[in-house]
């Protein structure tokens, strides 16, 4: 699939456009409920809500896995796993600080 191309499969053919995902990690996007959602709502305008993002995430049963996806492969942007790309950074960052 291209980038142009992505609108045909919502928001899911978006983020594997942005993420390149491996086979296993289509499996559980298939699952996601970002595919039911305008693909726009995960890359909320600075300044505007991810309230609704967030909200769509808790109650996804594969949000461990796209979190997971997103700290691994260092997604700067938008909302994955219920997490801003904010939110993301600092977990990162927490992180490093107790591994040293």
């Amino acid at each position: 699939m291209t980038a142009a191309g992505w609108a045909d499969d919502g928001a899911i053919g978006l983020l594997r456009v942005l993420m390149s995902p491996s086979a296993e990690a289509v499996s559980w996007m298939d699952l996601a409920l970002c595919a039911e959602v305008d693909g726009d709502l995960w890359f909320p305008l600075k300044g505007s809500s991810n309230r609704e993002a967030k909200a769509v995430c808790m109650q996804c049963p594969v949000r461990a896995q796209c979190l997971q996806y997103a700290l691994d492969n260092e997604i700067v942007h938008g909302i994955f796993g219920g997490l801003s790309d904010r939110q993301r950074r600092a977990r990162r960052v927490a992180g490093k600080e107790k591994a040293a």
